[in-house]
């Protein structure tokens, strides 16, 4: 590990811990020796497809990259309208991973409420990125369409009664076409239901796009030819779902719990 690998490590994982205790009083991070293999078999870039079924799923997840690993990444997340007042503890973390990674290396990608609606040219700086040889960590799918449905807002560290939803979102998919690194899908479990709960991170197995579409050529595509593309990328998103959901407690797992892929 170099200094800036190390500097790096550091940091994160200091002011994740910082978090993690300030806004939850957390017990510990559960991460199995498997899943560890798993991590340390990546030595190229990766788009890290996140669980978020709480606040908290990044920041537990960056926290196990900062002490077990050397992967050094960026940090993509959809912009929101909320303001601190809205979602305090949404905000703060917000802010401890901006300092976590760097503003430079904290992507926003722009929100389309949930609509469907892929802009390519949302991807183009994560995309660079991971062609510098750096991973990219971001959720595998739009969290407040869910909790809008449900009734539920996943403040803090709470997943209780969140589950995973019907369909993921295409971002990390597209992504990965773009870019040209797979998907390792990760499932963070929170115990919401003690008092000092603990988290387990989990990590699947690499997914790799393959797709028919010309994705460079959007702007151009017929509007069949655009819903063709999106079932392509919904395919993978859905891969995303069932390996989350298979690393999941089955309360948390939604619907996906009825088609696990094994």
């Amino acid at each position: 590990m170099n200094q800036e690998q190390q500097e790096f490590s550091k940091r994160i994982a200091a002011l994740t811990d910082v978090s993690l205790l300030l806004t939850n009083n957390l017990k510990e991070i559960k991460f199995g020796p498997d899943d560890l293999e798993k991590l340390k078999k990546i030595n190229f870039p990766v788009i890290f497809a996140t669980t978020h079924l709480s606040d908290l799923d990044t920041t537990a997840f960056l926290n196990v990259l900062a002490k077990e690993t050397k992967i050094m990444v960026s940090v993509a997340y959809e912009s929101s309208q909320e303001s601190p007042l809205q979602n305090s503890v949404g905000w703060f973390n917000l802010s401890i991973a901006k300092l976590m990674v760097g503003k430079e290396n904290f992507l926003p990608i722009t929100s389309h409420q949930g609509k469907g609606v892929l802009a390519p040219k949302d991807y183009e700086s994560q995309a660079e990125i991971i062609k510098n040889g750096r991973s990219i960590v971001m959720a595998g799918y739009h969290s407040r369409k869910i909790d809008k449905a449900r009734g539920i807002r996943h403040i803090g560290h709470n997943q209780r009664g969140v589950t995973l939803p019907n369909k993921g979102g295409v971002g990390a998919v597209f992504l990965s076409i773009l870019s040209g690194a797979p998907i390792v899908p990760v499932a963070i479990d929170i115990e919401s239901d003690k008092f000092r709960p603990g988290i387990s991170v989990k990590i699947g197995e690499l997914i790799s796009p393959k797709v028919s579409s010309d994705f460079s050529n959007w702007e151009k595509m017929t509007s069949e030819e655009k819903r063709f593309a999106i079932r392509e990328l919904r395919h993978y998103s859905d891969m995303i779902l069932k390996s989350q959901a298979s690393m999941l407690p089955t309360e948390k797992r939604g619907r996906q719990s009825q088609d696990l892929l094994y």
